[in-house]
């Protein structure tokens, strides 16, 4: 069943309004590695990603201090940034 352009529309302007997004870059051939692995342990590319990144910052302290940031495109604030 093919999708219809109005749910493409619909889905596009969902993530534009709940979602960030950046580009990933690795050495050739990792990319496969890195998602098969991803999926042997039960996760998604995306969502392995995001769990490394939340854990590594919890483990600095840095999700602390980034929820208490209100502004978050002003990070001068803090030193080392």
């Amino acid at each position: 069943m093919a999708i219809s352009k109005a749910q493409q529309k619909a889905t596009t302007k969902k993530k534009k309004e709940n979602y960030d997004t950046t580009v990933f870059r690795c050495k050739k051939g990792e990319l496969a590695k890195i998602k098969a692995y991803a999926e042997s342990i039960g996760k998604s590319f995306n969502g392995y990603l995001n769990d490394l990144i939340k854990e590594d910052m919890e483990k600095h302290s840095w999700f602390f201090l980034f929820g208490q940031i209100k502004n978050s495109d002003n990070l001068s604030e803090f030193k080392g940034i």
